[in-house]
């Protein structure tokens, strides 16, 4: 029996007992540092029950931490709106400027930069991430959270198409003393769809380095996350960037095989957060690019259900203005020119009225020229 479960124990003997958990700061921190490696559902009770420990103390510091992880968890349900009501709750009151607050109140500030970014409001993103520790001599904490800030900071670059900015922030980050494991795999995810960017940014004057050097660094950590991490974000995660890179070379057997291990991996998914159901599609559509045209328009299809599923009711994304440029394509190709054209027209709605985005690697770039040429230079048609 682990530490999760002798806790989950414990808290089973005080809701039959009927008992109240102690009302005391280890309390609190124990079930929020639990709750962090919980699903959504365990990890909401878990948050509820530190937040009513925490309330009946004077501690600041932690009801800062209890803020920053019930707006991470709104987040991470798509509810941005609850997110930032979380954060702007704590920070309506008089929060005094002491060391102890800094990590704390600069985790909130990254969050609050966080719920922009998912709004696409970069600018105010770098405003809100305008802030440093004042002390030289940094804590672990502090130098931990420098590091959350700069690739947060890599993160809002990206989203505005600055790749090049955004891969020296990345590479900052894995230079970070004693960075958790879990954080580390994110980030050279991150660094190496950069480098799948980057290398079709420097398409003209042609170079493997960026796609190999992206390779490497994955697969490295790809071996290490099977021992240690199987069932983590961070291995679907950077199995994802494996995939991408794949394509960019041309292997698609190898991206065949990924695909499938990913798709059991989001089947098996009893609740995706927000970032699952963004790979969920991604993978959908990786698996749309390597298919032959007659299975090709199946795929591409089975992505754009699948945002609808994740997302029901909401206006479509600028993900979904590409799928139905290739969907329009693929039609064209298969001498279906009335269903082409009509796809066409969707993906104009859709594309008019949203801006490039950047989260899934090539989306605002290779694919969206790509899809773009191919009907121009078959059919004549333009944006």
């Amino acid at each position: 029996m682990d530490m999760l479960d002798v806790l989950h124990h414990l808290l089973r003997l005080y809701a039959e007992t009927g008992l109240e958990l102690p009302h005391c700061e280890d309390t609190a921190e124990t079930l929020l540092a639990a709750s962090r490696l919980e699903t959504a559902s365990t990890r909401e009770k878990l948050l509820t029950q530190a937040a009513n420990s925490g309330s009946y103390l004077h501690k600041t510091h932690l009801k800062a931490e209890i803020a920053h992880e019930w707006s991470v968890f709104f987040r991470s349900k798509g509810r941005i709106l609850d997110s930032e009501r979380t954060i702007r709750q704590f920070l309506q009151y008089q929060v005094p400027n002491t060391r102890t607050l800094c990590v704390p109140l600069g985790r909130l500030r990254i969050s609050q930069a966080y719920n922009l970014v998912y709004k696409f409001d970069f600018s105010t993103a770098h405003e809100a991430l305008k802030w440093l520790p004042s002390n030289d001599n940094l804590s672990k904490g502090e130098v931990h959270l420098l590091c959350d800030q700069l690739f947060c900071s890599g993160r809002i670059l990206r989203g505005e198409g600055r790749f090049e900015e955004a891969k020296h922030c990345f590479d900052n980050c894995l230079t970070t003393i004693g960075l958790p494991k879990s954080k580390r795999l994110l980030i050279a995810s991150h660094l190496s769809d950069l480098h799948c960017k980057l290398d079709y940014a420097h398409s003209s004057n042609p170079s493997q380095t960026l796609l190999e050097e992206a390779k490497e660094m994955v697969v490295r950590e790809i071996c290490g996350a099977r021992e240690s991490c199987r069932h983590s974000r961070g291995l679907r995660r950077l199995l994802l960037s494996l995939l991408e890179i794949n394509i960019r070379q041309g292997h698609f057997h190898e991206a065949g095989t990924l695909i499938k291990e990913l798709m059991d991996m989001y089947d098996k998914l009893s609740e995706p957060d927000v970032n699952d159901k963004v790979g969920h599609v991604r993978a959908l559509i990786a698996q749309a690019r390597i298919s032959q045209v007659y299975e090709a328009e199946l795929c591409w299809m089975a992505a754009l259900n699948q945002n609808n599923i994740y997302n029901p009711g909401e206006e479509e994304v600028f993900t979904c203005g590409i799928i139905y440029l290739f969907l329009s394509f693929t039609r064209l190709q298969l001498g279906r020119v009335e269903e082409s054209t009509h796809a066409s027209r969707q993906a104009r709605e859709v594309i008019s009225r949203k801006r490039p985005q950047y989260l899934i690697p090539g989306i605002g770039t290779y694919y969206f020229d790509s899809a773009t040429f191919e009907l121009q230079s078959r059919a004549g048609w333009k944006l």
